[in-house]
This record gives C-alpha cells, sequence and structure tokens, in this order.
C-alpha cells in the first residue's frame, strides 16, 4: 500500500491533478508515509509523454540531506492509467542511480498514476511499483 499524508496528496491534486496529462513529478517519504512532493515543472510534456526535468536530481539530493527517501515518480496519463515500458524503464535507470549515489539499497520504485479532473470530473491515483526486474505490480493508495 502507498500511504500519502493528507498535505502531499493535496498538493498532487492541485498540480499534476488538475494540470493537463502527461505532467508530474517525484515523491519522497519518511516513516513508509509519502510526505515529500516536487512538482516538475520543468519536465518535458507532450501530449503522449512525460519526462521528468534535471532539476529532480538536486531535489532528490536534498530529501536525502533531510533524511527523506525518494520513492518515485507520480504523473498523468491520457486515457491509461497504468505505467508504460518506457515509464518502467526510466524509473529503474533513476533508482540505479539514486542506490549509486547514495550507496543505499531498494527492492522498488513507486510509480503512481494521476487521473487528472481533465480526463473525468475525478481526481485519483492508482498505485503502481516495480521491482528491480521490471515487473510491474498493482498496490492500493491511502491518504
Amino acid at each position: 500500500m502507498i500511504l500519502f499524508d493528507k498535505p502531499t496528496a493535496s498538493k498532487i491534486q492541485s498540480s499534476v491533478g488538475r494540470a493537463i496529462p502527461e505532467t508530474g513529478g517525484i515523491i519522497g517519504s519518511k516513516n513508509g508515509v509519502i510526505c515529500k512532493f516536487y512538482y516538475d515543472y520543468m519536465g518535458y510534456s507532450t501530449s503522449a509523454y512525460y519526462m521528468p526535468s534535471t532539476a529532480v536530481e538536486a531535489v532528490i539530493r536534498l530529501w536525502h540531506s533531510q533524511g527523506y527517501t525518494f520513492e518515485g515518480f507520480i504523473h498523468s496519463h491520457v486515457g491509461r492509467f497504468s505505467p508504460t515500458e518506457t515509464d518502467i524503464k526510466y524509473s529503474l535507470e533513476v533508482l540505479r542511480w539514486y542506490e549509486d549515489e547514495f550507496g543505499l539499497c531498494k527492492e522498488e520504485i513507486l510509480i503512481p498514476i494521476v487521473e487528472s479532473v481533465w480526463n473525468s470530473n475525478e481526481f485519483r491515483i492508482y498505485g503502481f511499483l516495480a521491482d528491480k526486474a521490471g515487473e510491474l505490480l498493482r498496490c492500493k493508495t491511502k491518504v
């Protein structure tokens, strides 16, 4: 289960949840709760693709220095509410960078997908994680 604190879920809803699809950011945790979110307003987006900006590396380093754990990427899609193969591949590359950068070992990376109000009148976060083998697993989310 992916557990979000309420302020973080609200930040995601007011940014990614209201923006046109294919926007996103990164999420971080402390004590197993997602309590950090960086909206990647400089990320590269098209109508079918979101690629994080290089700014996320600096944010990940800052969070690490403050005792937060980088957990993954959250972004919205158009009409598809699960990560793509490209999402999984990129996320695993960043996971390897994160482990090398900080000397850590993580078994998985989170890749939740947001259903924005552009797609429907509802905001939802669909929980997904990818393990190191690239297997995608669905998981529940809770605020």
